[in-house]
């Protein structure tokens, strides 16, 4: 058993208070840029997982230092290393709950994330790597704070399913096909249903283009085809 007087001793020595300081300082440098950017995991979520790992990690120290590894078979054994890897596993679900789904896209990936850097930081604060924790933390805000200047630059790929309802007709396919060729668009597959009751057929075209805008154009064209009714689209998960 750890002695009352070890357990006190440490918790009241500079030993102690200096990392959890600077677990403190560092999960709040990360915790304000995600304030600043409305996240609800702001400044104090990431202040408290840090500070909160930082204690564990140092609890966990003092229990192996404390802890003799010889003697009866019975004796206590501590390993930090699978303390950590619970921490940094466990952590995961907080970081889940700042996932937001709205629809086929999601948000707050860049918070969960950072909600899980903050939970290693106090692991690397709580074993005494201080100049890691610091230099990691100067690298994640250059991450946050300057890629996003380069995303913003940048045009990715996007999905959509445009849906169109057209009274029947033979060449329909080949007439929404080459409008959407027209604008540099890829037609990826394609699902067709021919309604012979209603009379009218239904089409969705999965597409993939780079360009934001030109999803407005292509319901533009496809809305000018003969015999359309009904014309839209939706995001597409990838």
């Amino acid at each position: 058993m750890v002695p009352l007087a070890f357990a006190i001793g440490d918790a009241s020595s500079s030993g102690t208070l200096v990392p959890l300081l600077l677990a403190v300082v560092l999960g709040g440098a990360i915790g304000l840029e995600r304030e600043f950017h409305g996240r609800p995991a702001g400044l104090r979520t990431h202040i408290i997982v840090c500070l909160g790992t930082a204690m564990a990690m140092l609890a966990s120290m003092y229990l192996f230092h404390a802890v003799p590894l010889s003697g009866s078979e019975g004796a206590l054994r501590i390993d930090p290393g699978r303390i950590a890897a619970g921490i940094l596993t466990g952590i995961g679900f907080i970081g889940a709950g700042a996932i937001i789904k709205l629809k086929s896209s999601h948000r707050g990936l860049t918070t969960a994330a950072c909600i899980w850097f903050v939970a290693a930081l106090g692991v690397v604060i709580g074993v005494g790597a201080y100049l890691l924790a610091i230099v990691g933390t100067l690298l994640a805000l250059a991450v946050l704070a300057l890629l996003t200047q380069v995303e913003s630059t940048i045009h990715p790929d996007v999905y959509r399913e445009i849906i169109v309802v057209a009274a029947r007709s033979d060449d329909l396919l080949d007439r929404a096909r080459a409008a959407l060729d027209g604008l540099g668009m890829t037609v990826q597959s394609y699902e067709f249903e021919d309604d012979i009751e209603r009379d009218q057929i239904r089409a969705v075209f999965n597409v993939r283009f780079r360009r934001a805008d030109l999803g407005e154009e292509a319901l533009r064209r496809l809305r000018a085809l003969p015999g359309v009714r009904t014309i839209g689209w939706r995001m597409v998960a990838t």
